[in-house]
Order: C-alpha cells, then structure tokens, then sequence
C-alpha cells in the first residue's frame, strides 16, 4: 500500500515555487521534482524509507543514514514535526484565532459556501476572495472538492485551492 501511495503522490506532487518563478521570470530548480530522482526514490526499497531508530518509527531512514556523519545526531535523528512550527506560522494561527470571535465565525461560516477547518482558513478565504475572486467551478476534468467546490484532479486528495484533505488510506 504505501509503494503505491507513493507513486500516486509522486506523479501529482507541484509547490507554488514554480509559479512563483515564472511570474518573476526566474528558474526554479527543485531535485524532489526531477523525474529522474523521484524514479530512482521510487525503487529504493520500503525497508529503507521507514524504519525503526532507537524506538522511534522514521521516515526518510536512508536519506538520514546518508549524512549521519555530516551532521550532529540531535539533528539526523529528529522527529518530523509540523512545518508551521519551524516557520512561525503556530502563532499566527493564534493571532488570527483571537481576533475573530465565535459570533463571526458562525455568521462567516453559514454565509460561505466553504466548509472552513477554522479561523485561518476562513481568514485566508477571504484574502483569496479579494485578490482572485470566486473559487472556480471544476473543469470537465475535475472533481468538485466536498469543501470548498473548486476543482481536483481525478486522482487526488488534497484540494490546491482551499487546501482541504479527501479521506485516503495509504
């Protein structure tokens, strides 16, 4: 199962950095894209993807192995932790959570067709509302996202426009 999750992720990965890029006329080199790598990624065994470290389950067990010369232990072997840790985005969740008060949330939230995750992602809908206007309705074809009516891909399960997850087992 998880081999073909990953070749399933693999094939629809993107990140903003390329549209970004082009906007701003620049190359963008991004190696976890190079179809290449990602071939090469896909056919190292699952045995040395995930395994077992000194009792803790780890992702990227090979990639961590590699540099474990180069790099201090407290870093190779760390735990994954959410990106908005590392990022400062935790505290801007709470910034955004405090300003909104649960009366605008249930007016916010029964006025949009959106079914918000919380008060960031409603506070972000209504940036993109502002900028871009409207979500679009899906293409011929795409699905409909359940969240917030935009179009996916057939095959996948994370909505790029309202960032919403379809259930999925790996």
């Amino acid at each position: 199962p998880l081999a073909s999750y990953l070749t399933r992720i693999t094939a629809s990965m993107s990140f903003n950095s390329n549209r970004l890029g082009d906007f701003f006329m620049m190359r963008i080199s991004q190696p976890y894209l190079d179809k290449e790598l990602i071939q090469f990624a896909l056919n190292i065994p699952l045995e040395f993807k995930i395994r077992e470290e000194e009792g803790k389950v780890l992702g990227k067990w090979i990639l961590r192995k590699a540099f474990e010369a180069n790099l201090p232990k407290e870093i190779i072997w760390q735990s994954k932790r959410p990106l908005e840790y590392g990022s400062g985005m935790s505290r801007i969740r709470e910034i955004i959570t405090q300003k909104m008060s649960d009366e605008e949330w249930l007016r916010k939230t029964r006025f949009y067709p959106v079914k918000f995750m919380n008060p960031e992602h409603l506070y972000y809908y209504e940036i993109y509302r502002e900028v871009v206007g409207d979500i679009p309705k899906p293409k011929e074809n795409e699905k409909e996202c359940p969240y917030c009516g935009g179009g996916m891909g057939n095959s996948s399960f994370h909505c790029r426009i309202c960032g919403g997850v379809l259930n999925w087992k790996i």
